[in-house]
């Protein structure tokens, strides 16, 4: 997530968007998930927007020295954060450019789904393969090679659909992810709608959006040493 694709950085850029994006939230709660080749819950849930915001500032800083993505981990542990017995809506929103090297990411979105949990999407990072800065210069493979990284945005787009969720790409983070929660929005107001005519009231003023339980899965650099398979060596994982 430390490719410069998009400016700064792709970590970055993703930071931002998550921040800007409280200033649209109300009534929800909103837990944090950092995420490597393990995972693990930053933020409990919470409403305290001021606290959330200090959270994600600090995610840039967070820089494991770990092998490989997965996605899996980072889907478990938003699982395990959501409280069994709820009455919002719950969904989780996965913010990567990594590929996932356990392959089980599927397997845990549908069960999430199951379970009435939505998992979203954001692809973060241009559709091209560029290098990887790791603070001397560019990572390399064993070969001496430069090592490129390159979003796996097929993967994100088939984990949302998998998790009943939306898939965003979009140079720009920021729009990816009001597109997402702009999609949040419509799920919640066709769930009201179903609710108000099953109960038989015809009439009710305005529109309203119930709070829902948010966790936003955010991917940190990564190191990968695994060989290389192929002459160019694209790293979804590290970027």
């Amino acid at each position: 997530m430390l490719a410069e694709d998009v400016k700064p950085n792709r970590l970055y850029r993703a930071k931002q968007a998550a921040i800007h994006w409280l200033d649209d939230l109300k009534n929800d709660r909103l837990a944090l998930v950092v995420f490597a080749a393990t995972a693990q819950i930053q933020m409990p849930m919470t409403s305290d927007y001021g606290a959330a915001r200090l959270y994600l500032e600090s995610v840039d800083q967070l820089k494991p020295d770990l092998q490989g993505t997965s996605l899996n981990e980072a889907l478990t542990a938003a699982y395990k954060a959501i409280p069994k017995e709820r009455e919002a809506d719950a969904a989780v929103i996965l913010i990567s450019d990594g590929e996932d090297h356990e392959g089980k990411a599927m397997e845990m979105a549908a069960k999430m789904a199951e379970e009435g949990i939505e998992v979203h999407t954001l692809s973060v990072g241009l559709n091209q393969a560029v290098p990887i800065p790791d603070g001397k210069g560019y990572l390399k493979d064993e070969a001496g090679r430069m090592a490129l990284t390159k979003p796996n945005k097929q993967m994100l787009a088939q984990l949302a659909d998998v998790g009943g969720g939306a898939f965003a790409d979009d140079p720009h983070p920021e729009q990816g992810l009001n597109r997402i929660f702009a999609a949040l929005e419509e799920k919640q107001r066709e769930s009201f709608s179903s609710e108000i005519k099953e109960e038989g009231r015809e009439e009710h003023a305005g529109w309203f959006v119930a709070a829902a339980l948010v966790l936003l899965c955010i991917e940190l650099f990564s190191k990968n040493t695994r060989k290389p398979q192929a002459k160019v060596w694209t790293w979804f994982g590290n970027g």
